[in-house]
């Protein structure tokens, strides 16, 4: 079977039209007529009907299951070619979430260093639902993430390494900063806060505690920098809620736990496709270093 058959039916299809797939491909019509004919001969059936009278093509059900598969096939195809092209080049194009990148990349750089793999490293920096997407159909080779439920895709393999609690963050001035009594998501609803933009994983486990406890604080500034976060939080302005890894000793504020049962975690994992796992090497000074964790 010839692979331009195969691109000559996925385009047929698209179009429903011998002439524009025969222009597009820069070929002549009996050329795309007589693929699809080898194509149907070979599976002993048909993949259109044709109405001649008025010559337009409808895919038989048939047809509908084939190009189910023909699009598989030319997606994984054009993803070996992008993964071979990026092997040839020996960049590592990896994605890197804003927190991950500010907080934790930074202890791993010198052990990469070492390993004279930095050097060699192109990161991506988006959201981690957004970087998924980019493992997924082969953009990037692979991406750290922090997610708060497992991935789904069965495209990809994701190693987990890492957890990391939400915290609520307050001003050392604040009322909430002395309480000795545990922290419930109910006491908060009257209190202002200092929120993350949507692209945060922060905002989904924040909407879900509102679902579930039914209670709705006042969002007054929403910003996709959390070092504004914190210093409008250490200035009194409101309070906010964000992942541990983000907190340091220097900061100048005071972390809450909730007691609340059933607070989401902050997954911290590493995202890559099946077919293309990133070096041995790679993967396993990624998921193995101590830091993490700390």
């Amino acid at each position: 079977m010839n692979l331009k058959w195969l691109e000559y039916y996925d385009k047929l299809v698209e179009e429903k039209n011998f002439s524009k797939v025969a222009t597009f491909f820069g070929v002549s019509q009996p050329t795309i007529t007589m693929a699809i004919k080898r194509l149907e001969e070979s599976y002993q059936t048909h993949f259109f009907e044709r109405d001649y009278r008025h010559k337009t093509l409808r895919l038989t059900a048939s047809g509908e299951n084939f190009h189910r598969h023909v699009k598989k096939i030319l997606q994984e195809l054009a993803l070996a070619q992008t993964e071979l092209v990026r092997l040839k080049a020996r960049k590592i194009k990896f994605g890197l979430p804003p927190i991950i990148g500010t907080y934790l990349f930074p202890l791993l750089a010198p052990q990469l260093l070492q390993a004279n793999l930095l050097n060699r490293m192109q990161p991506v920096e988006q959201g981690s639902q957004r970087l998924l997407s980019l493992v997924s159909t082969g953009s990037i080779d692979f991406a750290f993430i922090g997610i708060l439920d497992e991935v789904k895709d069965p495209n990809l393999v994701v190693n987990y390494f890492a957890n990391s609690t939400f915290k609520i963050i307050v001003s050392k001035n604040h009322p909430l900063a002395h309480r000795t009594q545990p922290l419930y998501f109910k006491d908060l609803a009257s209190y202002p806060f200092i929120a993350l933009t949507n692209s945060f994983t922060h905002n989904k486990a924040f909407s879900r505690l509102e679902t579930i406890n039914a209670i709705h604080p006042p969002r007054i500034f929403h910003t996709d920098d959390i070092q504004i976060v914190k210093k409008l939080v250490a200035q009194n302005v409101g309070i906010s809620f964000i992942t541990s890894i983000a907190l340091r000793p220097d900061d100048d504020l005071v972390a809450l736990d909730l007691a609340n049962k059933g607070v989401p975690e902050f997954k911290i994992g590493l995202a890559y496709r099946e077919s293309f796992p990133p070096a041995p090497a790679l993967l396993d000074l990624i998921t193995t270093f101590h830091p993490w964790n700390n």
